[in-house]
């Protein structure tokens, strides 16, 4: 089956989602619909829109001729955007059945937020839909609010690659290049963006540092702003605490990110909107608990005191206090990083979702066969 998928090719989980299609047996053709700056999955081609079209004002309405050109070429089995925000703006304009499109937390629950301009190209994308994948039921409602009819949506989750995200001795090079020395080691698994909440991060791990200057935070870059992190840095600095964060780069090999949870007590998360975040399921699929802002898809997702904790969003003494709980009850961790594990070898296998998603993609095909 041919799968032309369209999405920003520096989204880790996009590619993931593509690589293991084309690892499953699928004929993948990813759109890239942002400027590349990352490598190109084994098995995929690449159509890099982006450098085609450098037309900031008017790039999306680009795209959609360009997709519209492309798919009448590829002729594909399903036209599949990965997100409805961004992405999924070009997809009405190619004028292809059948289309779907994937809806992520962020697509929807802040849309509200953004321009009238991008509220009408989402809702737009959402219409012209065949199929629209929730990756959790809180996404599904909110879909439904917005007025996309039930028999389009399905609720699929991709699952955790638990080859690579497994429990494990951590990398010892990798400790040492880091210089971690002894002490406990937290992980920002969010991006460096508002919607994460950083800087209650970093007030938190200042309090945290204070009470023991052993521990350690680990901080990707990923399409960090540079505005926020320089305000990242300068709250560190303001205690003493920077020379305690060590900043990573950019990652595309799953083992490589696999380390950064196994060697960490846990992973923090405070996305102020979000779904089922594959960041957390990776984290505790390593027996990583994770410590996470108290929002109601986190609450849907993990369980307070059983396999991760819950902190109110914004408060970095309640934060903290949780990252100090953790670093001295050793019972609790056991705990939490057991029933972690536990949870996503059952709910997160990537054979039942590979099974769910073939049906998905097998359904679609069909309305095209049937035409």
């Amino acid at each position: 089956m041919k799968i032309c998928y369209i999405g920003n090719p520096n989204d880790a989980h996009a590619w993931r989602w593509a690589r293991n299609l084309a690892a499953w047996g699928y004929d993948v053709h990813f759109v890239g619909c942002e400027k590349r700056g990352m490598g190109i999955p084994p098995g995929v081609a690449f159509y890099d829109l982006a450098e085609r079209f450098n037309l900031p004002k008017i790039r999306f309405a680009a795209y959609g001729a360009a997709l519209f050109a492309l798919v009448r070429k590829l002729k594909p089995d399903v036209l599949h955007a990965h997100t409805a925000f961004g992405a999924g703006w070009p997809t009405p304009m190619a004028l292809w059945r059948p289309t779907a499109l994937s809806v992520h937390g962020s697509d929807l629950f802040l849309l509200d937020q953004t321009s009238v301009l991008h509220r009408t190209l989402t809702k737009a994308a959402l219409n012209r839909a065949d199929k629209i994948l929730c990756v959790c039921d809180e996404l599904k409602n909110k879909a439904l609010e917005l007025g996309a009819p039930e028999s389009k949506l399905e609720v699929i989750y991709l699952g955790v690659d638990t080859d690579a995200f497994r429990p494990d001795e951590p990398d010892e090079s990798f400790h040492r290049e880091l210089n971690l020395g002894e002490g406990p080691v937290f992980y920002l698994c969010r991006m460096l963006e508002p919607l994460y909440h950083p800087i209650t991060a970093a007030r938190a791990f200042c309090k945290v540092y204070k009470e023991n200057p052993n521990v350690r935070l680990l901080v990707p870059l990923t399409r960090a702003r540079e505005d926020l992190l320089a305000e990242f840095k300068d709250c560190l600095a303001e205690s003493g605490a920077l020379e305690a964060v060590r900043f990573l780069d950019n990652v595309e090999d799953d083992r490589q990110m696999a380390n950064r949870y196994q060697i960490s007590l846990a992973s923090i998360s405070l996305a102020g909107s979000d779904s089922v975040s594959q960041s957390v399921r990776e984290s505790m699929a390593c027996a990583t608990p994770v410590i996470a802002g108290d929002i109601p898809a986190m609450r849907a997702s993990i369980k307070d005191g059983h396999d991760s904790l819950l902190v109110p969003m914004d408060d970095p003494n309640a934060l903290a206090e949780a990252m100090l709980k953790l670093t001295e009850d050793k019972a609790l961790r056991e705990k939490l990083s057991q029933n972690a594990l536990k949870f996503v070898q059952e709910n997160c296998s990537m054979e039942v979702q590979k099974n769910r998603l073939e049906l998905f993609y097998n359904e679609l095909a069909a309305k095209k066969a049937a035409k």
